[in-house]
């Protein structure tokens, strides 16, 4: 893997490379299995800058030190990766590499660089993760940060570190974070089978944790993405499980101490300047399609859904930063302008694109170019 950042003009070279893993050829799995849901990610920062992470191994090593590597066996590549961790030395870590300021700083391992960067971080990490990952962070603007990867939470300060066990096991760790409205950070960790939410706080300097209400969401969570969390402008706590596998996602809204299902409600897409929050559409909504078609618009207490026109799909809208919208939606590239309220933003600027790129997101760089799936251009 390789990440790459357009310049402006042209695509330029970065050092996030990762090393690739050995062939394996042998009916058991490969050793590197346990920690290989471990995706390379990478986390654009308010800033302009960007954090990348991914796990390294000495299988890595061993396989780019091979003088035949491609024909390398199992027994071989054990022993080599055996003398690199004589003494103790770790398996598998994650590195991070750093993109601020124009310079690349990395790659070296990750609890290092948040120790080291943790002011600016904390500056250019204070929106929520997308969704929930192997590794998530959090900042709060004023010098610290909160971060959760190998099933432990760790809080970042200028004083110094403390983290949190995540109690339980699990094969898969994937985390979420979110500051409560009483200044607790609330933890959402799932193995993609079972969830549990903890609310957290610094005390005697260590973090305390309280367990927290989980939805009433059954069982068989792996067929939805890991859960997500989300604290509007009006201090209302959500959670959804993102669509995936052809299920469509499930939320909540977490009121008096329960959580109350919003089938009318899809993934959470962004939040609007004024706190109104844009859904795609719940399995409520689409039931009732054809005749009901369009993004759900949440401000306060009431929800109203944003007409869409038949012949476009659903896009997931992505906001510019001018405060326009875009998406991608079947054949067409869709913008909606800027208004003062949300409902009343006006489709324009639909442009047919070069081939299907269905459902998806798009993106414009500050010189104009729109960035759709793996194509560019103006």
């Amino acid at each position: 893997m390789r990440l790459v950042r357009w310049d402006g003009t042209a695509w330029a070279d970065t050092p996030v490379k990762v090393l690739p893993q050995p062939p394996w050829m042998s009916r058991e799995g490969p050793p590197w299995s346990a920690w290989s849901y471990q995706k390379p990610s990478y986390f654009p920062g308010r800033d302009g800058s960007v954090l990348a992470v991914a796990v390294h191994d000495v299988y890595q090593d061993a396989f780019a030190e091979a003088k035949d590597g491609q024909k390398i066996d199992r027994w071989t590549l054990r022993d080599a990766a055996k003398m690199k961790v004589d003494g103790g030395k770790p398996v598998h870590w994650i590195e991070a590499w750093y993109f601020r300021n124009g310079k690349w700083t990395g790659p070296v391992k990750l609890r290092e660089m948040l120790e080291k960067e943790c002011d600016a971080l904390s500056a250019a990490f204070t929106k929520p993760a997308p969704l929930g990952n192997w590794f998530v962070i959090r900042g709060d603007g004023n010098g610290t940060v909160w971060a959760a990867f190998e099933d432990t939470v760790y809080r970042f300060t200028k004083t110094g570190v403390q983290e949190w066990k995540i109690p339980g096991e699990r094969r898969a760790g994937f985390y979420h974070v979110s500051p409560l409205p009483d200044g607790r950070m609330l933890c959402a960790s799932s193995d993609g089978n079972r969830a549990q939410l903890h609310a957290l706080s610094v005390k005697d300097n260590r973090i305390v944790a309280e367990a927290f209400p989980v939805p009433d969401w059954g069982d068989r969570l792996y067929f939805w993405g890991p859960p997500s969390l989300h604290v509007a402008k009006d201090k209302t706590l959500r959670l959804w499980l993102p669509t995936a596998n052809n299920r469509h996602a499930r939320v909540w809204e977490f009121h008096d101490g329960k959580w109350a299902n919003r089938d009318d409600l899809g993934d959470f897409l962004f939040e609007e300047a004024d706190g109104a929050l844009w859904f795609m559409p719940g399995s409520k909504v689409l039931s009732k399609s054809p005749d009901h078609w369009g993004y759900q618009v949440v401000k306060g207490e009431q929800t109203t859904m944003f007409a869409w026109p038949r012949e476009y799909g659903l896009g997931r809208l992505t906001p510019t930063r001018d405060g326009r919208v875009m998406a991608t939606a079947g054949y067409w590239l869709v913008e909606l302008q800027k208004a003062d309220d949300p409902l009343k933003r006006r489709l324009a600027n639909v442009r047919i694109l070069s081939g299907y790129w269905g459902p998806g997101q798009a993106f414009q760089a500050p010189d104009g170019t729109v960035f759709v799936g793996n194509q560019w251009g103006k």
